[in-house]
Formats: structure tokens, sequence, C-alpha cells
């Protein structure tokens, strides 16, 4: 859990910096106008994130049973916030739809490649005997 938690941190960073450094990108090559299409990107993916982060916390608890129905329920909840939140951004008039597809996209090219990244250090650094949800489901298997 404390790789999870870190990794959740890791993507937090990277929304902030990539909210800063698209917001300086725009200002200075004269798009002040796509700025907020750019910010309201961001910040459905802080909520995605924040999100994904608190369904994850309850999933560690959950049986191994329910694990594979709540995985399928969080993944429309996820879907359902990022498209209803992308819609009151269409609905308000100041944020650019192309520039917030723009940064959504980019958001989760970022954070595939960390979740990449963090994922083979963890891999490949030694078992500290945690238990993990996987871990569960093949030793149910085997029994």
């Amino acid at each position: 859990m404390k790789e999870y938690i870190q990794f959740i941190r890791h993507l937090l960073w990277a929304c902030f910096f990539m909210a800063t450094m698209g917001s300086v990108i725009l200002y200075s090559i004269g798009y002040e106008s796509h700025i907020w299409g750019w910010l309201w990107g961001v910040i459905i993916m802080i909520a995605y994130t924040l999100l994904l982060a608190v369904q994850s916390s309850k999933l560690m608890s959950a049986t191994a049973e329910n694990v594979t129905a709540r995985t399928a329920i969080n993944l429309i909840q996820r879907l359902i916030l990022v498209a209803s939140m992308a819609v009151i951004g269409i609905k308000i008039p100041s944020v650019d739809v192309i520039t917030m597809g723009v940064a959504i996209a980019l958001m989760q090219l970022i954070m595939f490649c960390m979740y990449w990244l963090l994922g083979n250090s963890v891999m490949s650094a030694e078992d500290n005997g945690d238990v993990n949800i996987a871990k569960l489901s093949d030793n149910n298997k085997n029994n």
C-alpha cells in the first residue's frame, strides 16, 4: 500500500506540474483563451486520480470474490465522473473543448507511463511480505 500511496502522490504532482507548465506555455505563445480549457482538463484528471485512490483503498479491504464486481463498478464510476465533468466543461463558455481534450489525453499518457515505470520498479523490488489481491486470487485458484 505504501507504494500505491507513493504512486498517487507522483500522479498528483504530475498533474500540478502539467497544469503549471501548460498554462505558462499557453500564455507565453499567446493562447491565453485556451488556459481555462487546459486547467479544466487537468482538474478532471485530478478528480479521476483522487477517485481512483479512494476506490483502490476500499478494494484492499474487500474479499477476493467482491474484487471483480467492485472493479467493474469503480471503472464505470470513474468514466461517469470524467464524462460529466467534460460535459460541464463544454457548457462553460471560457473553456476551450479541444484544449480540455488535449489535457485529458496527455494526462492519461503520463499516468500510463508513470504506472508502467513505477510498477516496474516495485515489481523488481523484493517482496516485503505484504499480501495483495493478486496473490489472494492466485492462492484461491490453486485450492
